[in-house]
């Protein structure tokens, strides 16, 4: 299930990403297996001189 350009359809992404459990630097991501989040709040980090700052929420809707 992969495009011309060997890079995996939209498809097989979206399942991969769902299936997996990812441990980002503020939490743990993870999806119910119809695809919504398994958890609270997230929060919107960037790095700003060399430190990590609060942006805000991030709105799963």
């Amino acid at each position: 299930h992969r495009t011309h350009g060997g890079r995996p359809s939209r498809a097989r992404l979206l399942a991969a990403v769902r299936a997996a459990d990812f441990k980002g630097v503020a939490a743990t991501y993870a999806f119910e297996k119809d695809g919504t989040f398994k958890g609270g709040r997230l929060s919107h980090l960037r790095v700003t001189g060399g430190r990590w700052r609060y942006v805000g929420p991030v709105d799963l809707a």
